[in-house]
């Protein structure tokens, strides 16, 4: 009768932690089992071992809720950080188009002002130009009079 205990208990006959609990069970009310009462002894290590058995299902499972409350949370967490660095990525983006756009009017402002100077400087330079080649005619001009006063023999100014 002893040997079919952990079967009648839902338990497998080589359970170490069914059968130490039974030998505990079984050596803390030794001296107070009799013929009459044994019965109830393995009806109550049977109830008893089912509750232990009912304690650590729902530890289990209150384990595997904890574990799945926590993978939601995480995965709520990853979302929102997902979120926001979406939100991070299209600010960023906003910027470097801005900063894209800026550019190419700094750039257009540039180029413009650099064609206003050398077109300014190319007009100075063709009218300083044409002031020199006067000036030149006229020193060359000078000095063809003087060079004809000179053959003439009149003076310089008389003319």
């Amino acid at each position: 009768m002893a040997l079919e205990v952990p079967g009648r208990c839902g338990a497998r006959d080589d359970d170490a932690t069914f059968l130490a609990n039974y030998r505990q069970a079984f050596e803390s009310v030794k001296p107070r089992i009799s013929s009459t009462n044994l019965d109830a002894f393995y009806t109550g290590l049977c109830n008893a071992w089912e509750a232990v058995l009912q304690r650590e299902a729902a530890a289990r499972m209150q384990a595997e809720q904890q574990q799945r409350a926590a993978y939601r949370a995480s995965e709520e967490a990853r979302a929102q950080v997902k979120a926001r660095n979406r939100q991070i990525a299209l600010e960023h983006q906003a910027k470097v188009e801005r900063a894209t756009e800026m550019t190419t009017v700094t750039l257009s402002v540039i180029g413009g002002a650099l064609g206003l100077f050398l077109s300014v400087a190319l007009l100075l330079a063709f009218l300083a130009i044409e002031g020199h080649s006067r000036a030149m005619r006229a020193a060359v001009e000078s000095m063809v009079r003087l060079a004809e006063q000179r053959e003439t023999g009149s003076s310089p100014h008389s003319v």
